[in-house]
């Protein structure tokens, strides 16, 4: 398992090895598989037939639609309809996925080759996908060594965590930087990081319940 959303009191997982979407309920820790038939593939379609390759990273909407990043594209899993589809296809390997009020998903990406996601360098970005028609655009003037994204509810404020081990906040409207990067590597994981992204995007829709 590696992504995480919650739909409701439910929590939407995304698991790379096993290739599936699952559900968890927190209550009692019963799983359920969403997405997923154990084959890996890249196949849109019914749930008894589509296929999930590695999905990374998982987000929801107040509609209970989940999205999730997997290797060149954004795909979409919509329960009602019982059905997977690919949103949008994206310039590299997909990695970190946030969603704002407004539709508008960011992914973070990998533009290398080599299917590696632990970006090095200046060799990731943030793009932005609407989630209604799949249109795509990149945000400029947000690059480094990108592996997670979190966006609060209005789309103002945008926050990176990088393998460098180290959060970074940006305007998202001007992209420009609003606050200092953390600790650097040395005395802070990237695991941290992450948490603090994680922490950061619950307390922008809205706090801990």
């Amino acid at each position: 398992p590696l992504g995480i959303a919650l739909r409701g009191a439910t929590l939407i997982v995304s698991e790379v090895s096993g290739a599936y979407i699952r559900s968890v309920n927190p209550a009692d820790g019963s799983t359920a598989i969403l997405a997923g038939t154990g084959v890996v593939g890249f196949l849109d379609g019914p749930l008894g037939t589509a296929t999930l390759g590695d999905p990374y990273d998982v987000a929801v909407d107040s509609a209970g639609v989940s999205f999730f990043t997997e290797n060149a594209a954004v795909r979409k899993l919509v329960l009602s309809s019982a059905v997977v589809s690919t949103l949008a296809s994206v310039a590299g390997s997909g990695s970190g996925l946030s969603l704002d009020g407004s539709g508008v998903l960011y992914v973070s990406l990998t533009l290398s080759t080599s299917g590696a996601r632990r970006a090095t360098g200046d060799d990731a970005r943030i793009d932005m996908v609407s989630v209604s028609d799949g249109t795509t655009s990149t945000m400029s003037g947000v690059t480094g060594a990108i592996l997670g994204v979190a966006v609060d509810y209005e789309g103002s404020q945008l926050f990176t965590v990088e393998s460098a081990g180290r959060v970074r906040g940006f305007n998202a409207t001007t992209v420009a930087s609003t606050e200092a990067p953390a600790e650097e590597a040395a005395g802070f994981p990237t695991w941290a990081a992450v948490v603090i992204v994680l922490v950061l995007a619950t307390l922008a829709i809205g706090g801990f319940t």
